[in-house]
């Protein structure tokens, strides 16, 4: 049988979360301190939007989610795109996405056919009854994301005038090819900062794994797979403690790429602290800084794609959560938006030796659809 190739709506979908990615990054990574949060559930949940915009709405979204201009290729990209990462054996990896509905909210029959093929719940709720209505929904990202974000919806934000939630949680749980030995973990120094230093359960390995010298950056990248190779850890760490704005300023599509493409197998003696983080932020700022205004202005918003009822977007709140031991790395996440390689040859060298004591940017990635699953930045170790 040959081979499947991904099809072309996957392949611009994937292209747009790639765009999307860096450039939400440099936004979100403007506030110091650690970031966790995935690109793929964040555009995931907007794509849901989309679809049902128009006028300068569907505009900015089109631009600021790096979309084709076509809503059929979009939904068959987002629906190819679930249908690929859910293929996954070798580790854990859930996506889904919800809507719920107001009572007697009638949807346009032709945005439920450009979302429901990929919707895993559509539900009915109300609104007036907040807390329940909050409930309902947070039991729901709680349960898809294995416990481990339970409040997506802070009280107070649901309201008698709320008419839809769109919602997207994702979900990952990969042990490495290569673990650490727990008993190799020992305290090390982490220096936050060029004068601030912390004790760190320091992870170590040695082994080969893909490597670069990326000298433009002035950093040092390897990557670090999961069983089945499918998903891996990028980790970007800049060769001066303080170096890592300087290295966030260059992150687009094309250094990503290039650094992947650089890699060699290598023997790398392994240093990487091992942390939980657990993230929440509030996007409205984030989106609008990134040209997506206009769906929060309840003058200017255009979702006339959705219902005949006049909406706008008021909330767009994205909660993660990461931990990487030595056996691998579980990760989650929800997004909800609220409507009121190479091999090298054989030489002989210096080890290579990678020391993750200072901050360091790391990615999740599918190397399948090219999805960056979970991006983040480690700062300041939490103890």
């Amino acid at each position: 049988m040959a081979a499947d190739f991904p099809s072309a709506p996957l392949i611009t979908l994937s292209l747009a979360n790639a765009e999307f990615t860096p450039e939400l990054y440099a936004v979100i990574g403007q506030v110091p301190g650690n970031i966790f949060f995935s690109p793929i559930s964040i555009h995931m949940a907007l794509i849901l939007l989309f679809l049902g915009t128009g006028g300068e709405t569907y505009k900015e979204l089109l631009k600021g989610l790096h979309l084709v201009d076509d809503k059929q290729m979009v939904s068959e990209g987002a629906n190819a795109m679930m249908k690929c990462l859910m293929e996954t054996t070798d580790v854990t990896l859930e996506i889904a996405n919800a809507m719920f509905l107001q009572e007697n909210f009638q949807l346009k029959e032709d945005y439920k056919k450009l979302t429901t093929k990929y919707l895993a719940n559509l539900e009915n709720v109300n609104f007036a009854a907040s807390e329940a209505a909050t409930k309902r929904i947070n039991d729901w990202v709680d349960q898809k994301t294995h416990k481990k974000i339970s409040s997506i919806i802070p009280p107070g934000v649901l309201t008698p005038l709320t008419r839809l939630v769109l919602v997207n949680a994702i979900y990952f749980k990969g042990d490495w090819i290569k673990p650490f030995t727990k008993r190799a973990t020992k305290s090390m120094p982490f220096h936050s900062t060029a004068t601030e230093t912390k004790s760190v359960a320091m992870m170590h390995v040695t082994g080969k794994f893909q490597y670069t010298d990326v000298e433009p950056l002035k950093a040092q990248a390897i990557l670090l797979p999961y069983k089945g190779s499918r998903t891996s850890m990028l980790v970007i760490l800049p060769k001066e403690i303080d170096g890592l704005p300087d290295v966030e300023k260059k992150f687009t599509n094309d250094v990503f790429l290039d650094i992947q493409l650089r890699m060699s197998a290598e023997e790398v003696y392994v240093y990487l602290p091992k942390f939980k983080m657990e993230y929440t932020k509030g996007l409205n700022e984030v989106l609008k800084t990134l040209g997506m205004k206009s769906m929060f202005d309840a003058k200017t918003a255009n979702l006339s794609g959705i219902a005949d009822e006049s909406l706008s977007v008021t909330h767009v709140l994205h909660k993660a959560f990461i931990d990487v031991n030595e056996e691998g790395t579980e990760a989650a996440a929800a997004t909800a938006v609220v409507t009121s390689t190479r091999s090298g040859g054989v030489r002989w060298q210096r080890p290579i030796i990678f020391k993750a004591d200072h901050p360091f940017a790391f990615f999740l990635l599918d190397q399948s659809t090219g999805a960056v699953l979970f991006a983040g930045r480690l700062q300041n170790p939490p103890t």
